[in-house]
């Protein structure tokens, strides 16, 4: 942590984890084996995969298609947004509706949602004592308003929260050009979607 850290932190002691844990991530697997049609109904192409369900979109190093992984992407706070038009066009990678297997996998959304919601209201509170930091590291007062500095701000005010159920699929079912093929340690360089990322697993 400071400084020179890498910004991470480490949470304990969740009340709840263990369970949404449980209740989730085994889904991941049974997703990445539904029939290749129920997860093209599942791809959202208009929000740049961003929505619902992604594999082999994302580049690795070299600008390799990463089939490494599969993801499955959600707003876990918001199903579904109240915007315009406009928005929509503009935005469609933070405001499109989630897509849902609700036929095949409908305990995909309770669990995903619940999980979320989970890490979203931990990382406010992780928010308002990285805040808390800046303003000591600053020398301000307590209560002095960081505008849009806020962490804690940035994720209050957010609708565009993001969730990715990640799948890594074995590697004997993972084709590459050579075995001996570099694919930048599983995952491209990138940016994340928001000011913190929580992770679990």
């Amino acid at each position: 942590l400071g400084r020179d850290g890498l910004g991470i932190i480490a949470v304990r002691g969740v009340e709840g984890l263990a369970e949404a844990r449980e209740a989730l991530l085994p889904l991941a697997d049974t997703l990445a084996d539904l029939p290749k049609q129920q997860l093209g109904d599942l791809e959202d192409e208009a929000s740049s995969y961003s929505i619902g369900w992604s594999h082999g979109k994302e580049t690795l190093e070299g600008g390799v298609p990463d089939t490494f992984k599969g993801s499955f992407y959600a707003n876990p706070i918001h199903d579904a947004h109240e915007v315009t038009e406009e928005e929509l066009e503009k935005y469609p990678s933070y405001t499109r509706p989630n897509v849902w297997p609700h036929d095949s996998i409908p305990e995909l959304k309770p669990a995903l949602m619940n999980m979320g919601a989970l890490i979203v209201k931990h990382g406010k509170l992780l928010a308002t004592a990285c805040d808390e930091l800046t303003r000591k590291e600053l020398g301000l007062a307590k209560d002095a308003d960081l505008g849009l500095s806020s962490i804690e701000g940035a994720i209050g005010d957010s609708f565009a929260c993001k969730a990715r159920l990640l799948h890594y699929f074995p590697p004997s079912e993972v084709k590459t050009e050579t075995s001996d093929e570099k694919m930048g340690d599983w995952c491209g360089w990138h940016l994340d979607h928001g000011s913190l990322t929580g992770l679990t697993s």
